[in-house]
């Protein structure tokens, strides 16, 4: 495997926790701009996920209190439901995009969060 097939594996993986890890350990890694672009790519999707999961588990409770609630709490409690999992379908769906990105060893950022990436992680 010569270094630009590994430099395009490890931003492939840098989607997963493998990638992280290789990227971590891997000093070379540290000189591709394609690796650490999508590592940014990737740490920035996580801290969006992990934020949402927050969130998500802060509303939990809100929506079994809904549930009491007959037609206005039912709907609310819906309307949150599809909401957090158009989210979560969302994040899936920037995560593929991160890896298909990755694949054609493009450096274009993820739809609505990839700005951030550029702004906050710094390294």
């Amino acid at each position: 495997m010569n270094n630009q097939q590994q430099f395009q594996l490890a931003a492939i993986l840098s989607y997963f926790v493998i990638g992280l890890f290789w990227y971590v350990v891997d000093e070379k890694l540290h000189h591709s701009r394609l690796v650490k672009f999508h590592i940014k790519q990737a740490l920035n999707l996580f801290v969006f996920s992990l934020v949402f999961s927050l969130l998500s588990t802060a509303i939990t409770p809100i929506m079994g209190i809904l549930a009491h609630i007959p037609v206005f709490g039912w709907i609310i409690g819906g309307i949150l439901s599809l909401i957090l999992g158009l989210i979560s379908l969302v994040i899936f769906t920037l995560w593929i995009i991160g890896i298909v990105k990755a694949f054609k060893e493009e450096k274009k950022y993820l739809p609505f969060i990839g700005k951030y990436a550029k702004i906050y992680l710094k390294f």
